[in-house]
């Protein structure tokens, strides 16, 4: 991982972030109203993570960053049922009462951490019981490039 400070972080992170609420990237007005700073300064920050091969940018396109260090990809994403955004933080967890191997996760929206076993984080569960036809999985792994694509829902439960 490259040394960055803690502004280039909160730069990578709103881009970060952006593209995996929208699916696309944010624009630099976008990204400068984020940090509550000027287009220039948000501008330096785009030029210097560019520099250190963290993010890529197409010249004359609209919306074209994008994040090439895989140091700083979502490792894998998931979208939860109702709707929520998720990252998986570490997924072979244990924890100190129970042999079952758990999962590590946090929220895309307001960053809480989650855990569950690994068992019921990718349960097949009933959003209307008892009608077997709404059958879906709890959680369903994402592009997180691409939110808004998931795989079919579960057929059998």
């Amino acid at each position: 991982m490259q040394n960055l400070t803690p502004k280039q972080i909160n730069a990578l992170k709103i881009i970060r972030e952006f593209w995996i609420k929208n699916g696309y990237a944010p624009t630099l007005q976008e990204i400068a109203t984020e940090l509550n700073a000027s287009a220039v300064t948000a501008l330096e920050y785009i030029k210097t993570l560019t520099k250190k091969g963290i993010i890529s940018i197409e010249k004359g396109q609209k919306r074209s960053i994008k994040i090439i260090d895989q140091d700083y990809l979502p490792k894998k994403l998931y979208k939860h049922f109702k709707g929520g955004l998720y990252e998986i933080i570490y997924d072979n967890a244990t924890l100190k009462d129970a042999d079952e191997p758990c999962i590590v996760y946090k929220s895309i929206k307001d960053e809480k951490i989650y855990i569950r076993t690994t068992k019921n984080f990718h349960e097949v569960i009933l959003q209307n019981p008892p009608d077997l036809n709404s059958a879906v999985k709890r959680f369903t792994e994402i592009d997180p490039f691409n939110p808004f694509t998931q795989e079919p829902d579960a057929k059998e439960v």
